[in-house]
């Protein structure tokens, strides 16, 4: 990492160092291991969202017109 990689990091929002953060432990990481550590994860625990907070999330869009 260079100098200015580190003031970059240094001066930025916290959100764009997670982002930044990430991003580099991905690249690190062989995708297929990424495929199967999420696999793992949703074998045991669904995914889908729960109808409740749906029905609120939904609920809480403005009408638009198209």
């Amino acid at each position: 990492m260079s100098k200015g990689d580190t003031l970059t990091i240094f001066y930025s929002s916290r959100s764009n160092l997670y982002a930044k953060a990430i991003a580099h432990f991905l690249e690190q990481q062989p995708q297929k291991h990424i495929t199967d550590q999420l696999n793992k994860v949703y074998a045991k625990k669904s995914s889908a969202l729960d109808r409740g907070i749906s029905a609120i999330q939904f609920q809480s869009l403005e009408n638009e017109k198209w």
